[in-house]
């Protein structure tokens, strides 16, 4: 497990590709960097308590392994088409306390890459409507 809590996120990360769990909270990181890509292994990620404003629709594509995904408390405004396709064994997303206006009429659209969700949290964000 890492856990890079309150300290700033290294530019030249090191990517462990055996880490399994990353906790990075507190920061005023805005974007999520490509080097997570690395983290081939990674079944949990907590990203919660920072300042995340933009989720690459690439961003997961590598994590195939991820279960969990926490980004509450952040200032995201959207979730984009297509972030989760890649990543068949989520099965808890947490995007709670957000400025989540907007989701994409296809992220959770693709039941077969999606087969083990079983909890996504949107709880205090900014939607006004979901589409069907």
């Amino acid at each position: 497990m890492t856990d890079c809590t309150q300290r700033p996120f290294p530019h030249n990360l090191d990517v462990n590709t055996s880490v399994k769990v990353f906790q990075y909270q507190g920061s005023r990181w805005k974007t999520i960097p490509t080097a997570f890509g690395g983290f081939v292994e990674l079944i949990s990620l907590n990203l919660d308590n920072n300042c995340l404003e933009i989720l690459d629709q690439d961003c997961f594509i590598n994590l195939q392994h991820l279960s969990c995904i926490s980004l509450s408390h952040n200032q995201l405004t959207e979730i984009t088409d297509h972030i989760f396709d890649n990543n068949e064994f989520l099965r808890y997303i947490d995007f709670s306390k957000n400025n989540i206006r907007t989701i994409g009429l296809h992220v959770f659209s693709n039941s077969t890459n999606l087969k083990n969700l079983e909890m996504i949290n949107l709880r205090d964000n900014e939607l006004t409507h979901l589409e069907p």
